[in-house]
């Protein structure tokens, strides 16, 4: 984030760059992979709020924050635009291809694990199901990136996501690129791109 949060300043942009709880340089939490993030996440554009009252808000987000800033952008009307970099359609697609990975009998421990998250944690995997909330982010501006090597979220949620969602809205799959790894085959078009996204979606 810092490559692309300083190559967005200087494209004349104000970012603002935070941790997660349980992330960098936030305070040890549980993290819930966009359950309890998602007060994080609307903390921050408050906080952005406060700092600039009538700022014009845009999310870029990667894997689990592509996926918050679609599912926070689905409920806030003050985010003009949104990109989505290697998020996943579904948390329980997650987790099951996980255990897919190490070949474990994906339905039973995928329903087990379901159940135990809900005791343990609080919530249950249908809780994060961006798939569902991506339509309401029109009609402001979506762009939705992902590798076409990605091994954590497959490239097929980037197309169920941008099938799910409504217009305006751009899908970008880069060619080669692993999780989360569509900035580094070439950043300055990456950052070329996002900003002009940004240009057109906060005007």
């Amino acid at each position: 984030m810092l490559g692309i949060g300083s190559g967005l300043w200087r494209a004349g942009n104000n970012v603002l760059l935070f941790d997660y709880r349980g992330c960098g340089e936030s305070d040890p939490a549980p993290l819930s992979v966009g359950f309890y993030e998602q007060g994080d996440l609307r903390a921050v554009l408050g906080f952005a709020r406060e700092r600039v009252s009538d700022a014009h808000l845009g999310l870029i987000g990667f894997s689990m924050g592509g996926a918050l800033a679609i599912l926070i952008a689905a409920t806030d009307p003050s985010v003009r635009g949104v990109i989505a970099d290697s998020a996943y359609a579904t948390l329980a697609g997650v987790v099951g291809r996980a255990y897919g990975r190490y070949r474990v009998p994906n339905r039973p421990f995928l329903a087990f694990s379901d159940r135990y998250n809900g005791w343990r944690y609080g919530y249950r995997y249908d809780a994060l199901r961006p798939i569902d909330a991506v339509a309401a982010v029109a009609p402001r501006p979506l762009l939705i990136i992902h590798g076409t090597q990605d091994g954590v979220t497959p490239v097929a949620d980037a197309y169920q996501l941008y099938a799910a969602a409504g217009d305006p809205k751009e899908l970008w799959i880069a060619e080669g690129a692993h999780h989360c790894g569509a900035y580094f085959l070439d950043r300055q078009s990456y950052v070329a791109r996002a900003a002009a996204f940004f240009d057109h979606a906060l005007a």
